[in-house]
């Protein structure tokens, strides 16, 4: 599958897909975990809005509390690694998984990848290595540097848009931000770099 559309169809989409899981999470008395974000859960209309389907996994929350226990399962790449080494699905879950399709949107890599002949890894692990040598350049897809060019403004939201994606990739759950703050600065970023 190829994930590039354009960085301005990539930043709608992630901002419309954390809205919508947002809304799973608060509309309801018992929060809705939809637990298998991946890019093959989202079908996109003519006009790359994105359609969130495959409930298969959901599970909610019972009331007052902040987690429920269940096997594991899921998309190995996107799995959550609180929930499998502790059963425990939250909203968090859920905010791993956007996470690390928004890493998939930058870098245009699959969320688990071949990057030498006989070595896979996860592109959490390999964005959270560059961006700690400093090396942003190496982890965004060189079609999004070549569509945004060497503007000051565009690039410090790439940034921007790259801290998000590792903040909801913490593997510290309670350091990763609830999903209506995620949903909110990814309508700043889409709004900075491409104001109305």
């Amino acid at each position: 599958m190829n994930y590039y559309h354009g960085k301005l169809d990539c930043m709608r989409i992630a901002k419309q897909l954390a809205s919508a899981l947002a809304y799973l999470h608060t509309a309801f008395p018992r929060p809705i975990i939809h637990r298998l974000i991946t890019s093959r859960c989202i079908l996109l209309d003519d006009d790359y809005v994105p359609k969130l389907f495959n409930y298969s996994l959901s599970i909610t929350i019972p009331p007052e509390q902040l987690y429920v226990e269940d096997q594991v399962m899921g998309t190995f790449g996107y799995l959550d690694p609180n929930h499998f080494m502790t059963e425990e699905l939250s909203e968090k879950t859920d905010i791993y998984g956007l996470g690390v399709l928004l890493l998939v949107f930058l870098t245009g890599k699959n969320a688990v990848f071949q990057e030498q002949q006989d070595q896979r890894q996860s592109v959490v692990w390999y964005a959270r290595s560059h961006a700690f040598e400093d090396q942003f350049r190496t982890i965004v897809d060189p079609k999004i540097l070549e569509e945004v060019g060497e503007g000051e403004q565009a690039q410090q939201q790439l940034h921007d848009f790259l801290t998000m994606a590792l903040l909801c990739t913490d593997e510290e759950s309670e350091l990763r931000p609830d999903m209506i703050d995620v949903a909110k600065k990814l309508v700043e970023i889409e709004k900075s770099v491409f104001p109305s």
